[in-house]
């Protein structure tokens, strides 16, 4: 429970075996204090399996663990090769313990005299106290029947047993069952034919959250399920699985197999780690589904020895038991079906039944072949012990799912995420290296503190230009960014082009660049956080097309956009610069990029200190000064506490959503009614023609709805509608900020207009409804923010700037006494701009999981009324992200230190990267032929990981792959950008868009990689080993 020895004390207190049942095991902090702190190196798991064992491998692999028992071996045997391993030596001389004292508890098991032996089946019974299907469903005006049950997933063995990367999920086969107990409800009879049975949706079953399931069998045989979250009546149904028809009665069941004539002409598979093979790579089944005791195989046909255990203990109500019919898919295994993939049933073309199935069957597998489509299909038969036939499915389709479309459904856990302050020591440790040759360019409006920065950096020894920003300046033809200091207008991106090309072609070599974004006080917040955007917009754009490709330093000064101390009022005009440092670190991970948040109320530190702490940072990260002392941004991940009942709402009061007409508004005006809500106002720039079906189902359950058009970007208009509204509805008493919108390209791409549409919403809209409500006494005041204005985001600048104003919002509100929350989410599953742009693929494959509605409503109702005990910042991140998948994608060259806590740690290294690179490289010079294929088909899964691509895709597109224009498979700008990133990372080799979205093939890149390494590997080499004419070509 602790991961320490127990106590006395704790021993003989009731509370401690408590939480035995309720608490998570440390079983890593346990064997981890035995084997550090006590000298412990040898473990012994007591147990009927290799269950702890194999925990063990994984986190402590220097010591010693033996099981005693395994589940699929010979007790004996295994016991006794346990004791020779654990102590090889004669036991002679060794001290003995005695065992427990108390005698055995005797009981005799016979076993069955004969192996086919079978003991008589009951009765089918109806289907009326079936554990899924629940009771009938009284629904006017179907002529269908309707079923209704309310379960908790996991409570039901079948379910639990059955996960997906740690998520339980119910199988297909108890779909099957499911729609089958829909459809003979009170019919004792056996015998069923289902045909056209198609797969629509996993069934996900969040930990501890109720399900409400409901079936339905139309008069013409279709039966359908769905499901959604209890105590949700606005969450929208899923709909899981499809039977295009159910018909009671079969036609003639085939002839008895012969088993042991089959069994003769065939070789048997070898099963040892099958299960295990499957759970390294996330299909987590329990014990019940580990049933295929034996696997044989002769050509396309396979036979397959299914028993599961204590499967009575499910009930009786089970015609097609779920673990039993999951077993028979695991045949397919003989035919090809890899264990290494997701492979997962799509669709049944036919099933017959013939009788209940036994808990011990034989399986009869017959493949159609390879793959055709993604997709693989076989036949079963399944027979008893006897021969005797129970069902036949026709036409299993098997399909291989891409990794990352598993993890989105499936995958990571809902956390919680604090951004948080590290203090750093009192002095950096590591100098800033600067010289004659290198320039650093000094931005910024305040021109008394471009020229003090631009005279400390020539005091420093090194090279400097000066860029003052003002408004309507003009810049004359003869400026130089090597002539001094240089005044220009930043709405005029041409002149500052101009400026950086005329330096590029004068032979500037540029170090770095220093962004001054710090505002007047006095400042208007929204005018200040324009002005703030649109600098620092013109002048990134352009020193990063000029300059990118050398790796400048990029470091951007803000000035009380952060509270690392926790006191002061934010400036929430500063924060943009936050978020602008999060866009460049993502879509440059080979920079140093860093955000400096400079102290408002004290001296600004020397220059050279603030160049030390950049250098000691070796990569991205977040800075503030605060009184002198130096802190550290980073990112907490904690788990959220169990859901609990959530706010209860007045109904005496009003409650508001802007962008109430989109379907996050939609969802969170139904949540609140579900809260209590009876007053809601949902505003929006359009009201749609047609009211949507979620809001007039509002309407019915009398809820009172005010649906007006508002642009929440004017602030009189607002103020009007609210002051219109407090005469005829209670007062306001929560406000939840809903409205955005995204307009994604590469900064590269982006310009002011793009800019600024992105930035209304969220700057003015939620700077104008802080300031219309900031005098009336509200329960709650939240913002939806973005999990990248946190974490970065490519292709977004424009969007996490406008978010890390909401952030910056509240925190400038909770340190003046008023409530804010601002929600950083991870994409909605069912509602929000990531479903209505079609990229929740591609984000899972940036490791970040789409989050279901009822989840993140539930985790909602948390942060507003938290238990005790839980923090209460005023921004929260809720995501499900994969870190693993997610770093991994990113391709950093350098570190992101903001996440140095939630980095695995075998990826806070890249010595093993390296020597891999140096072999390539090796080996384009001594084999340039087998570099080239090699190369090539790392590029295919570059490519396949950034485009979502499934293997089958992959195995589709590899023979032609070479000769392929990479931009005719999908790749747009950002891609690009991703793709030459992680080329960059991994191969050390920059490859210009041109030629990735340009129209060069596949080979043409690989290509040029090859070159690079060959010239790598050259000038990597012992200068003994050229003579004087080979270094006079390679300085050439």
């Amino acid at each position: 429970i602790t991961g320490q020895l127990a106590t006395p004390d704790q021993l003989t207190d009731p509370d401690y075996w408590v939480q035995h049942i309720l608490a998570p095991v440390h079983y890593a902090h346990g064997i981890t204090t035995l084997h550090h702190q006590h000298g412990v190196q040898t473990f012994v798991e007591l147990g009927p399996d290799a269950t702890l064992t194999t925990l063990h491998t994984q986190t402590r692999p220097e010591a010693l663990a033996v099981h005693t028992l395994h589940r699929q071996r010979a007790d004996q045997h295994t016991l006794l090769a346990a004791a020779a391993t654990v102590d090889p030596r004669p036991t002679g001389g060794h001290t003995h313990l005695d065992l427990p004292t108390y005698p055995f508890q005797r009981s005799r098991h016979w076993l069955p005299a004969t192996v086919d032996a079978v003991p008589a089946r009951p009765p089918v019974e109806p289907a009326g106290g079936h554990p899924l299907l629940g009771v009938p469903l009284d629904v006017a005006g179907t002529t269908g029947r309707w079923f209704t049950r309310t379960v908790l997933p996991d409570r039901l063995r079948f379910v639990d047993q059955h996960r997906l990367l740690g998520t339980a999920v119910f199988p297909a086969t108890a779909l099957v069952e499911w729609a089958l107990a829909a459809a003979r409800a009170d019919s004792p009879e056996p015998g069923w034919t289902m045909t056209g049975i198609t797969f629509d949706e996993f069934l996900r079953c969040a930990d501890g959250v109720t399900l409400t399931l409901q079936a339905s069998a139309d008069p013409d045989g279709q039966v359908r399920c769905f499901s959604r979250p209890a105590g949700e009546p606005s969450a929208p149904w899923t709909q899981h699985v499809t039977v295009a028809a159910v018909r009671s009665g079969t036609p003639p069941p085939p002839p008895r197999l012969h088993l042991a004539g089959v069994r003769a002409g065939m070789a048997a598979e070898e099963l040892d780690g099958f299960y295990d093979r499957l759970w390294r790579i996330g299909v987590e089944y329990g014990p019940g589904y580990r049933a295929m005791r034996r696997l044989l195989r002769s050509g396309d046909e396979a036979l397959a020895l299914i028993e599961v255990d204590e499967a009575e203990r499910d009930g009786d109500g089970w015609l097609l038991h779920p673990m039993v019919l999951d077993a028979c898919l695991h045949a397919g295994a003989a035919f090809g079906v890899s264990e290494d993939d997701f492979w997962l049933p799509a669709g049944i073309d036919r099933i017959e039944v013939y009788d209940r199935l036994p808990r011990r069957l034989w399986c009869r597998a017959r493949s159609r072949g390879g793959p055709e489509g993604g997709e693989r299909a076989m036949d079963l038969d399944l027979v008893t012990a006897l021969g005797e036939p129970v069902a036949r499915l026709t036409g299993v389709r098997l399909r291989a799912l891409p990794r990352t479309l598993v993890t989105g459904l499936a995958g990571s856990r809902l956390r919680r995420y604090d951004l948080t302050w590290a203090a750093l020591p009192g002095r950096p440790g590591r100098r800033a290296e600067v010289g004659p040759r290198d320039t650093w360019l000094v931005c910024g409006r305040d021109a008394e503190v471009v020229a003090d920065w631009h005279a400390q950096l020539l005091g420093l020894g090194c090279a400097a230009a000066a860029l003052v920003l003002a408004d309507g300046a003009r810049v004359p033809a003869t400026a130089s960014l090597g002539g001094g200091t240089v005044t220009v207008d930043p709405a005029d991106e041409a002149a500052i082009a101009r400026l950086v090309d005329a330096a590029r072609v004068d032979g500037v070599k540029l170090r770095g660049l220093l962004l001054h974004g710090a505002e007047p006080a006095d400042a208007d917040p929204t005018d200040g956080a324009y002005r703030a955007a649109r600098d620092a917009l013109a002048v990134l754009r352009q020193v990063l097309r000029g300059y990118g490709d050398d790796a400048p330093d990029v470091v951007l000064c803000t000035s009380g956009a952060e509270a690392p101390t926790g006191d002061g009022v934010p400036a929430p005009a500063q924060a943009v610069l936050g978020g602008l440092t999060r866009a460049v670190l993502t879509e440059h991970p080979h920079l140093r990029c860093v955000q400096v948040d400079l102290d408002p109320a004290g001296p600004t530190p020397a220059l050279s200190t603030v160049l030390d702490r950049v250098a000691e940072a070796d990569g991205a990260t977040h800075l503030a000064v605060r009184d002198g002392a130096w802190y550290e941004a980073r990112l907490r991940e904690r788990d959220l506490p169990a859901p609990g009942a959530g706010p209860v709402l007045r109904t005496d009061a009003t409650y508001l959503v802007t962008g109430g007409f989109g379907g996050l508004g939609q969802a969170v005006a139904g949540w609140l009614a579900d809260r209590g809500a009876a007053h809601l106002v949902l505003l929006g720039r359009r009201v749609p023609a047609v009211e949507p079906a979620p809001l007039a189902a509002l309407r019915e359950r009398g809820v009172r709805l005010r649906c007006l058009a508002v642009d929440v970007t004017d602030g009189d208009a607002l103020a009007a509608v609210l002051a219109g509204l407090a005469g005829e509805l209670p007062p306001l008493a929560g406000v939840v900020h809903a409205a955005g919108v995204v307009d994604d390209a590469a900064l590269a791409e982006q310009d002011w207009d793009r800019f600024r549409r992105v930035l209304d919403p969220k700057v003015r809209g939620g700077w104008h409804l802080h300031r219309a409500t900031e005098g009336l006494d509200l329960d709650f005041f939240v913002l939806f923010s973005a999990f990248g204005a946190l974490v970065g985001s490519a292709g977004q600048a424009n969007y996490l700037a406008a978010n890390a104003f909401l952030d910056a919002l509240a925190r400038h509100r909770r340190a003046r006494g008023l409530p804010a929350t601002s929600v950083c989410w991870g994409p909605w599953a069912q509602a929000g701009m990531a479903v209505d742009q079609e990229v929740l693929g591609r984000l899972a494959a940036l490791g970040l999981d789409a989050l279901p509605t009822a989840e993140a409503l539930a985790a909602l109702g948390t942060l507003l009324t938290p238990p005790a005990g839980e923090p209460t910042e005023p921004v929260v991140g809720l995501a499900r992200v994969d870190w693993r998948r997610s770093l991994t994608a990113a391709g950093r060259a350098r570190p992101y230190r903001l996440l140095a806590e939630v980095t695995p740690a075998d990826l806070a290294g890249g010595a093993d990267d390296d020597a891999a690179g140096t072999d390539l490289a090796l080996l384009a010079l001594t084999d340039p032929v087998a570099a080239r294929e090699l190369v090539l088909a790392g590029l295919l899964e570059r490519v396949a990981l950034l485009l979502g691509l499934s293997a089958a895709d992959q195995d589709a597109i590899r023979p032609t792959f070479a000769g392929t224009r990479l931009n005719e498979l999908g790749l747009d700008s950002l891609t690009t950008v991703r793709l030459r990133q992680r080329l960059l990372v991994d191969y050390a080799a920059d490859v210009p868009p041109a030629d990735l979205f340009g129209g060069g093939t596949a080979a043409e890149v690989a290509e040029l990689i090859c070159q690079q390494l060959t010239l790598r590997s050259v000038v990597a080499a012992d200068d003994d080993d050229f003579d004087d004419e080979d270094a006079e070509v390679l300085v050439l």
